[in-house]
């Protein structure tokens, strides 16, 4: 596929030798552009076109690879100002390994990349966890089930495997219930426990 534009007289697009922008892929996914909300095989100078990667089974997207025509700066979220010379773009898709997310109790639980929902990530890929308790529930714990990982502030680097993380929910107990009780050790520090 490739995009190719320029402006006439009155404004419109039409096909034209500059301005070309071909996407290819790695072969583990596809490519595609839009300007606005319609998807296009060419686009005029100075438009913005968005590009949508999609990955084949098994694959995540990586990254875009400019291979010619633009600067290494110039796709932001997905988007780049189509130049009046040629683009070439690759879209590169990374194997993919499963995440799934486990819930104990009362509550829900997911994980995102780049922020949107994810089932699963490329290596490397940095995992956000979200967890959701039912009111009057809190989130206790994450328990790594599977996977060499480790989760600090709710998130996780994505190793070369598999990945199943558990949410667990206990009951929130109210801080009014706390019961000041003074220990009898050597400083007679007041000690507060919950009720039994």
């Amino acid at each position: 596929m490739f995009l190719e534009g320029k402006q006439n007289d009155e404004g419109t697009e039409n096909k034209g030798p500059d301005g070309k922008a071909w996407l290819e892929d790695d072969g583990h996914g596809t490519a595609k552009a839009k300007v606005g909300e319609r998807e296009v095989t060419f686009a005029a100078p100075d438009a913005s076109v968005t590009l949508i990667a999609t990955p084949g089974e098994g694959y995540a997207f990586k990254e875009w690879n400019i291979v010619r025509g633009l600067s290494n700066s110039a796709i932001t979220d997905n988007t780049f100002t189509m130049p009046t010379n040629e683009v070439k773009i690759k879209a590169i898709f990374d194997r993919a390994y499963n995440i799934n997310v486990q819930v104990q109790g009362h509550g829900s639980a997911s994980a995102t990349v780049d922020g949107r929902t994810a089932t699963c990530a490329r290596k490397d890929a940095s995992v956000t966890l979200t967890a959701t308790p039912e009111d009057g529930y809190e989130l206790k714990e994450w328990i790594v089930v599977s996977g060499d990982i480790t989760i600090s502030d709710n998130a996780f680097t994505m190793p070369e495997s598999n990945v199943t993380v558990k949410a667990v929910f206990s009951e929130a107990l109210d801080p009014g219930l706390w019961i000041p009780m003074t220990a009898n050790d050597k400083s007679g520090s007041p000690i507060n426990f919950y009720p039994a």
